[in-house]
């Protein structure tokens, strides 16, 4: 039986059931589609999850040919099911729409076919189709006022750790609300604390942030100066450490907010 999840309540209490031959994963939160896709190769695999092959196609490079050939192509060796991803397939799936609807009628029982898309509007036939006898899967970005309780609980089901309220609010205040690197956060303090251990502020003034947060304050001293180059410098480095544009400008209106603040006290 078919179903639409959020991928908040898919990854909290993964489906019970078989994993479909038809999956959509939709929405543009890539942190939230990483951990859906790792659900579903556990769902196929259990503990050998990591040694089931994925084999992925570029969405605006493929055509339905080659991905029906690979699901229609069983395994001589190894696992028993094929795990088929197209990846940013908005184009592909409105190249090969009347294809996939058919495919998705008569699926073939020995493979998985995910489509990876950024939209997938409810009301088309295919969209119908797939959430009648497959699973799909919203990744929409959360809100920012969802994301401190979204932390808590992912700390707990993730990391066995409790992550307090207020830890959880400052880790995303320093961090901004770019969620692999929360959860890269997380991680450190999940080792810090040890399991079944609880997250407190000070754990994340110690732990968190360190020179990221500090070199954010960097560029924003070096910009407000007039230094240019510094600023650029600062800010290179940070890009380079795999920090987004949307996450380092969420941690610098972080920090401005607090200055202002502080400043009409």
């Amino acid at each position: 039986m078919g179903q639409i999840w959020s991928a908040k309540d898919f990854l909290v209490s993964p489906p019970k059931e078989p994993v479909p031959p038809v999956c959509v994963v939709f929405g543009q939160e890539v942190f939230l589609k990483r951990q859906v896709l790792r659900v579903v190769r556990e769902q196929l695999a259990g503990p050998a999850a990591d040694e089931l092959p994925m084999e992925r196609f570029a969405g605006a490079q493929t055509d339905w040919a080659e991905v029906s050939q690979a699901l229609w192509t069983l395994p001589m060796f190894g696992p028993s099911i094929r795990l088929i991803l197209v990846e940013e397939a908005d184009g592909f799936v409105s190249r090969f729409r009347e294809a996939l609807e058919q495919y998705v009628g008569q699926p073939c029982r020995k493979s998985v076919l995910v489509l990876e898309v950024n939209s997938w509007p409810g009301n088309t036939r295919l969209a119908k189709a797939v959430a009648a006898g497959g699973w799909t899967v919203d990744c929409t970005p959360l809100r920012p006022g969802q994301i401190a309780g979204w932390l808590a609980v992912w700390a707990r089901q993730s990391y066995q750790i409790r992550l307090e309220p207020e830890a959880a609010e400052l880790l995303v205040e320093w961090i901004g609300t770019e969620l692999g690197l929360l959860d890269q956060e997380v991680q450190k303090l999940a080792l810090a604390v040890g399991p079944n251990g609880r997250v407190l502020p000070e754990h994340v003034q110690k732990y968190s942030g360190s020179w990221r947060t500090k070199t954010v304050w960097e560029v924003l001293d070096a910009a407000l100066a007039g230094n240019l180059a510094e600023a650029l410098t600062h800010l290179d480095r940070l890009l380079l450490a795999g920090e987004t544009p949307v996450g380092l400008f969420a941690q610098m209106s972080a920090s401005l907010r607090r200055f202002a603040a502080a400043a009409r006290r």
